[in-house]
């Protein structure tokens, strides 16, 4: 900016440069300049006299002579001239004011100043402008506060806060315990699917499925956990149909059938929730085992030595099961030897000295497969015996029971 240029006029303080007249490049000769001016580089220029003596003053400092400056007093300067305001720039550099935020031009003698657009484009920026250094970018913080969403920037559209995603969070999603063993998690940022099953509330819940091959003994076991909590089984999530423990011990012991089933961990209060722990034990309940008999080692009593024709002829053998009781018996006994004509051959089963039923053998036959159902008899070891019951009429045959049968034992 150039400095403004001033004239004592008579104790006045008058600016330099153009009277009202003042156009900019507006002269070539004085001649086209207003009366006290004279034109210095295609400039009208302000001469006068600053005591009415006949001195005469060029710019500031400078004596040109006498000028007449046209006022009422001859040449001194009064009051009835008209300034109008100086010029503000000649230059561009003239407006720099020295800001890293501004560009500055001089346009028709006036300074046009304009901010610095610092806007980057990217959303995930925040834009600013320091006026030593310029503009500057630091990255937008996304950080909702919440531990329950992952927070992420897109550069386009700005944050976004998608919710995380937790194991068993749903009873879309449940968590597969059908190996067993120990699982664990946390439930601050699962969903409320289920309320009030097994007296819970309105707290986060943890859905789980269970999927057994065969009926088995389940054990639940959920005391590692953080908080106080409800634990549930049923046929469906959210169902406590199966079993239900809402005593706070956070232990379940059930029988289920085979098939799909779901576990259900929810909150005893509605600031119930955290971290979970939960221990899944699986013992498939044994229905029924085969053992092989009669099968060498029995004991055989018969006179005829294969053939089991006369009455108390029998087959004895004891058998170690897995069952701690027995309410059916399944009998696939092969048959050979059969001579039988005219008569059967009339049979019975004992199982630990307990007649369970009876059987007869005909004319022609290879194997019988009768099966005998009978109020429970405990085990786990059980002693069966195959015994004529009737003698076969004479002339009419025999029949004998070879090694390698079986008998199915359900309980």
């Amino acid at each position: 900016m150039n400095p403004t240029r001033f004239l004592l006029l008579g104790g006045l303080i008058a600016l330099a440069g153009c009277a009202s007249g003042f156009t900019g490049s507006d002269c070539v000769t004085s001649a086209d300049c207003e009366p006290g001016e004279v034109c210095v580089d295609q400039i009208c220029e302000f001469r006068g006299t600053s005591d009415g003596g006949g001195r005469d003053f060029g710019p500031v400092g400078t004596d040109l002579g006498s000028v007449d400056l046209g006022g009422a007093d001859g040449g001194r300067v009064d009051g009835g001239l008209d300034f109008g305001p100086p010029p503000m720039c000649t230059t561009t550099p003239d407006c720099d004011d020295s800001s890293m935020c501004t560009t500055e031009e001089c346009v028709g003698g006036s300074c046009m100043v304009t901010a610095v657009t610092c806007d980057d484009g990217d959303a995930c920026t925040d834009d600013s402008c320091d006026p030593a250094t310029g503009c500057t970018t630091s990255p937008t913080s996304c950080d909702d506060g919440n531990a329950c969403t992952t927070d992420s920037c897109d550069s386009g559209t700005g944050c976004a806060h998608a919710p995380i995603a937790v194991a068993g969070g749903t009873c879309a999603s449940p968590i597969d315990i059908s190996a067993g063993g120990t699982f664990t998690g946390d439930s601050s940022c699962a969903s409320n699917d289920v309320t009030g099953v097994c007296t819970g509330t309105a707290a986060p819940d943890v859905a789980f499925v269970l999927d057994l091959p065969s009926q088995s003994m389940v054990s639940l076991n959920a005391g590692g956990s953080s908080f106080g909590l409800v634990l549930f089984v049923g046929s469906a999530c959210g169902s406590e149909s199966s079993g239900c423990n809402s005593a706070g011990t956070a232990n379940l012991n059930v029988t289920l059938p085979a098939g799909r089933h779901y576990v259900g961990i929810d909150g005893r209060t509605m600031t119930d929730s955290g971290a979970w722990s939960l221990t899944v034990g699986i013992t498939p309940v044994v229905t029924n085992e085969t053992v092989t008999f009669p099968a060498a080692g029995d004991t055989r009593v018969n006179a005829a030595g294969t053939a089991f024709w006369n009455s108390g002829d029998y087959v004895q053998g004891t058998r170690s099961t897995s069952l701690s009781s027995v309410r059916r018996a399944q009998l696939n006994l092969a048959v050979d030897s059969n001579v039988l004509s005219c008569d059967t051959q009339d049979m019975r089963m004992r199982i630990n000295g307990t007649i369970v039923g009876s059987f007869s053998i005909a004319s022609g036959t290879t194997s019988v497969t009768p099966t005998f159902n009978f109020s429970a008899i405990s085990g786990p070891t059980y002693t069966l015996r195959l015994e004529t019951v009737r003698t076969v009429s004479g002339g009419c045959g025999s029949a004998g029971l070879p090694n390698g049968s079986t008998v199915t034992l359900t309980n």
